[in-house]
């Protein structure tokens, strides 16, 4: 149950007992009018405890000050959606990306096999996916707020003078205007077939690139930037739920808090819109879309899926039994080729979970890929 002041307490027993409620029917979630409760409702400073939200309405409700630091899963997004900012920490130094502060804890990483029924995953798929690992993240991390826009890459090329490559891996029409997957002339990050603004994430950026930046960016600042593991960004994008997706299994939220492929890409590449393919909706954006254009998962962190795939330090492994079971990166597979996740604006919902693993070789210039930042705590002093 809810830990309030006295006042607080009084206040809200008021609110319950207008509707011929008893306080404990807040964690119950039993009875309460979706129409009324807790609309204009004061918590400023309330402890919410781990109190069942799901699907109350905290409209215009003063939420100042609120303890959200034991509330888990959707009850924790109901109330950032309601508040509006998050309850982590945050810090950007110089040039850098700004930053959350993860805490430390444990997590399952993998899919669970119904899960991977339910969504339809391939065979192949769900092998990268398995067997779920118990893991252990054993201390506090940063982790970019965003992925790394264009324009924050764009002052480490100027700073470095790093060269414009000239060719990326694109979806574009073809000689028959269908779109397809190929390795085109005169496409980089600056010009990666379709429009973007300087708060777009950077795509065809490949593995190389990130390390460029990365090690920029320590030699500008007090250092311990890195790429997140791909234990670390799973729990990051987890957020503290076991679902597909950290809203959920369902799809049909997906364009609230995710840029992915659906009836905006459909209009674009003028194809019919398949079930098995699109998800539900249409999120306004065909292509990648300015970061934080979409509600964040329960930790602060904006376009953890969709947008664009993001590198992950991990040499590639098929399965999940070799990755170390406390958060560190895996250094024993395929240095050649690194993990990616997230999915991005072209992919299908079989793709966009958390579970899902994906890999590119460390040269990739990809229009569907860019990248996030880590810290490591210990040097990442707010």
């Amino acid at each position: 149950m809810m830990k309030l002041p006295p006042k607080q307490r009084a206040r809200l027993e008021r609110l319950m007992g207008s509707q011929g409620l008893d306080l404990n029917a807040l964690t119950e979630m039993a009875g309460l009018d979706k129409r009324l409760d807790f609309i204009r409702a004061d918590f400023r400073n309330v402890d919410f405890g781990t109190s069942d939200l799901a699907g109350f309405n905290f409209a215009q409700a003063d939420l100042t000050g609120a303890d959200l630091s034991r509330t888990t899963g959707r009850d924790r997004l109901v109330l950032i959606d309601a508040i509006g900012v998050q309850d982590t920490g945050e810090m950007r130094e110089g040039p850098g990306p700004a930053m959350v502060r993860i805490p430390a804890g444990q997590f399952t990483m993998g899919a669970k096999a119904k899960e991977n029924r339910r969504e339809k995953v391939p065979a192949e798929w769900a092998k990268r996916s398995s067997p779920q690992r118990d893991m252990t993240i054993p201390n506090a991390f940063w982790i970019g707020k965003y992925p790394v826009t264009r324009a924050e890459f764009e002052f480490f090329t100027a700073e470095t003078g790093r060269e414009l490559p000239d060719r990326a891996w694109t979806y574009e029409p073809n000689d028959k205007a269908a779109f397809d997957y190929t390795e085109r002339e005169g496409r980089n990050w600056r010009n990666p077939g379709f429009a973007q603004t300087d708060q777009d994430p950077v795509t065809c950026v490949s593995h190389d690139d990130v390390r460029a930046y990365i090690e920029w960016l320590n030699d500008r600042t007090k250092g311990g930037y890195r790429l997140p593991s791909e234990a670390e960004w799973e729990y990051a994008a987890r957020a503290g739920t076991e679902t597909a997706r950290f809203w959920g299994d369902g799809r049909d939220a997906a364009c609230r808090f995710a840029n992915v492929a659906d009836a905006a890409l459909t209009r674009a590449m003028n194809v019919a819109v398949d079930p098995k393919r699109f998800f539900p909706g249409d999120d306004g954006f065909a292509f990648t879309a300015p970061v934080g254009s979409f509600l964040p998962n329960p930790f602060g962190l904006y376009d953890m899926f969709g947008n664009v795939w993001e590198w992950c330090a991990d040499y590639w492994t098929e399965n999940l039994r070799g990755l170390p079971e406390r958060g560190a990166p895996n250094a024993t597979g395929d240095s050649g080729r690194r993990s990616l996740r997230g999915g991005s604006w072209h992919n299908d919902p079989r793709i966009v979970r958390a579970a899902h693993r994906g890999w590119a070789g460390t040269g990739l210039r990809s229009t569907i890929t860019g990248f996030r930042v880590a810290r490591t705590e210990t040097l990442a002093k707010p």
